[in-house]
């Protein structure tokens, strides 16, 4: 029990309940080497209501540093991202999620 709460209090996304990193219930990449990049699978919606953006600048990856910069525009019906992508070590895949505030 004190290892639960101990993650629900750290270990957690703010506000979200969302594992930051690392929280899956099946394998995400065959024989347990990197294959796929995911990025902003973790986000919480409210992050990307109108007029708000999300920003990692050289986040360190298996692939390298990933650098994403993701601005709303809902109420123009879009989110533009601009994507900074590894050179030295290229994913097999890559996924990106962007997870807009309900009801939009």
């Amino acid at each position: 029990m004190v290892s639960f709460y101990r993650m629900l209090a750290q270990g957690l996304t703010r506000n979200s309940f969302i594992g930051g990193e690392g929280c899956t219930l099946k394998p995400v990449d065959d024989g347990g080497q990197p294959e796929s990049l995911r990025l902003l699978f973790g986000t919480s919606r409210r992050w990307l209501e109108n007029g708000k953006s999300i920003q990692v600048d050289q986040a360190p990856t298996a692939f390298g540093p990933v650098s994403v910069l993701a601005r709303s525009e809902i109420d123009a019906g879009s989110v533009v991202v601009d994507l900074k992508l590894p050179t030295r070590n290229r994913p097999k895949s890559i996924h990106l999620r962007v997870r807009i505030p309900s009801g939009c």
